[in-house]
């Protein structure tokens, strides 16, 4: 079953090497891994020229995922290959920033305005965890608060 990133994993540190390499532009700790260019192709919203944005979701297995939104009520959109947020979240993050998240309660996020980036790692189902969720927003929070 075809389902965007459905069965992609990797370990805390690796997301971590991600994060940074889309921060400084596709240069990774040991070399180019992709153009610059290409992670500006990867960080454009591409429904906005189209009108469009996106919002929350609804769950069709209550077990594996709440219903629920991230950051409601502010303009969202979608990159190639990231959520994008058109507007200041609450927690700090600038406009034109990515994320996305995994099923088990593992967020992050790549301000490259800012040059800071995070990410929140659980093992807890279902998604949007009523504790998780909130602890992944208070640490973002506490990390532009505290820069």
């Amino acid at each position: 079953m075809d389902m965007g990133g459905h069965g992609l994993y990797a370990t805390v540190g690796e997301y971590m090497k991600f994060i940074r390499m889309m921060l400084n532009d596709g240069a990774g700790p040991h070399g180019r891994v992709l153009k610059p260019e290409t992670v500006q192709a990867m960080s454009r919203d591409g429904l906005a020229p189209m009108g469009l944005s996106t919002g929350g979701w609804t769950t069709s297995i209550p077990s594996l995922s709440n219903t629920g939104e991230f950051f409601p009520g502010s303009p969202k959109g979608w990159a190639y290959t990231f959520l994008t947020n058109r507007e200041r979240t609450p927690s700090g993050r600038a406009a034109g920033s990515l994320m996305w998240a995994g099923l088990a309660n593992c967020y992050y996020w790549i301000d490259r305005a800012s040059g800071i980036g995070g990410y929140w790692a659980t093992q807890i189902l279902p998604f949007q965890d009523a504790v998780s969720y909130p602890g992944f927003v208070e640490f973002e929070t506490t990390v532009y608060h505290h820069r």
